[in-house]
């Protein structure tokens, strides 16, 4: 079976996979609508950005939904090496270094600026790029991430493989994590996390228990763990919180956006972010996930690309910035960062 044959894209739909499992799920929305709801108010399939100031929340309503399931094996796909071209990498490094430099100053010169994360676009050109086959190839090797390709007519197409859960409820239980730290992992080499990579991961910690203990006391956090995606490692810690259907969605914005993918404090991170990012990072370091009053799963929109046409992708990256940051070693970090997708792109 062909996935490409389940799917038009002149239709709003979403396929993806859920860590962990076997089932790709096809979203598809009755009409094409653009359906806003920046406050999480209806149940359906949400797709939201980083600053929503600045682009849609949008949802496919869930009384305009048609779900169907199918097991990943059941389709058939190749995985080619796919030629591509990174338009300006040299320009590409120098400004990201320059920006991590500037970012550094930032934190150096504000007391009360503790963190930083700063991201960047890598522009692809690739004549021969299949999105079936990418998708496909994701799937099978990202297991432990939420893979996804979203699509709406008059929005755009995106897709990706994140492994950062913003929030999963069920029950009255809401689970989250604090994702932070990169690592390329090295076959016979030890992972060894310096104190930057420790504190960051910490800063995140310490925020999201903030966070909830404006909600309730009923809460644990797990002892941080290393965890992979592919050749890169991070360090995260979970959370497991009882909290009531009517708050989920009230918790969900408060969390975003976490400083996994902004930085402490959040409204100065933002500024300083605006300025010295200067582009729109639109969807990338948003979230998308289903929501209702009884389940919902939210994951944080980190490893992503934005299909412009078929031809051309832009993937969005970044890292944590702290004082002690090195920008050579930043701009590695989003390098390795990026081939999770670039490494999965497939003719």
């Amino acid at each position: 079976m062909k996935l490409s044959a389940q799917v038009d894209f002149s239709k709003a739909f979403v396929i993806y996979k859920l860590p962990n499992t076997s089932i790709i799920r096809i979203i598809y929305q009755s009409d094409n609508k653009v359906y806003e709801d920046p406050t999480l108010q209806q149940s359906g399939f949400y797709f939201y950005p980083y600053d929503v100031s600045r682009n849609k929340a949008i949802v496919f309503p869930l009384d305009k939904l048609t779900i169907k399931e199918y097991l990943l094996n059941n389709f058939a796909y190749e995985s080619k090496t796919l030629s591509y071209e990174i338009v300006d990498k040299d320009l590409l490094e120098k400004n990201h270094t320059a920006k991590v430099e500037q970012a550094i100053e930032d934190i150096k010169n504000d007391k009360n600026l503790q963190k930083l994360v700063i991201s960047s676009k890598f522009e692809i050109i690739a004549s021969k790029f299949n999105w079936e086959n990418s998708l496909l190839n994701l799937m099978h090797h990202y297991d432990n991430a939420l893979v996804w390709l979203w699509h709406h007519p008059s929005v755009g197409t995106w897709m990706g493989a994140t492994p950062e859960l913003l929030g999963a409820y069920e029950n009255d239980n809401f689970q989250t994590v604090s994702l932070a730290g990169t690592l390329p992992v090295k076959q016979d080499e030890p992972l060894m996390w310096s104190s930057k990579e420790i504190k960051e991961q910490a800063l995140v910690t310490e925020y999201i228990e903030n966070k909830l203990k404006k909600f309730t006391d009923d809460y644990t956090i797990g002892s941080p763990q290393t965890i992979l995606q592919g050749n890169i490692a991070h360090i995260q810690s979970r959370f497991s919180v009882k909290i009531s259907s009517d708050e989920l969605n009230h918790l969900i914005l408060q969390l975003h956006p976490t400083p996994a993918v902004c930085g402490l404090p959040t409204d100065r991170a933002k500024k300083s972010i605006s300025r010295i990012e200067n582009y729109d990072r639109k969807y990338y370091t948003g979230f998308l996930g289903l929501l209702t009053p009884e389940k919902a799963f939210m994951f944080v929109n980190l490893r992503c690309m934005e299909i412009q046409s078929f031809d051309k992708i832009s993937i969005y990256v970044g890292g944590g910035i702290l004082e002690n940051s090195c920008p050579k070693k930043e701009w590695h970090e989003i390098s390795n960062k990026s081939q999770v997708l670039i490494s999965c792109l497939s003719e």
